[in-house]
């Protein structure tokens, strides 16, 4: 597998913000544990995720898990659970 750089703060912290938004805790919860990314749900969603991905990033010393966990947390599937999202475009 190819080892990813590490993102800057700023990206990781407008990939948090992004994906926390459609998505409830759970299923971010969900998705970390998919990719075994440890984390502190305490504060906002969008805080939480980004310290998680900033400390894994950091113990990694890559941006490879990071890269993971945004192509699972935007997998179609973690969005069908949401009908006002699925149907844009539509219509």
């Amino acid at each position: 597998m190819t080892t990813i750089r590490s993102f800057p703060n700023a990206t990781v912290e407008q990939l948090a913000i992004r994906i926390a938004e459609p998505h409830i805790g759970s299923q971010l919860a969900a998705i970390m544990r998919t990719v075994r990314i440890e984390h502190d749900p305490s504060g906002t969603k969008w805080r939480w995720l980004k310290a998680a991905l900033v400390e894994r990033q950091r113990r990694d010393g890559c941006g490879s898990n990071v890269a993971a966990f945004v192509t699972q947390a935007l997998r179609p599937v973690h969005h069908t659970s949401r009908p006002e999202r699925r149907d844009c475009g539509r219509g």
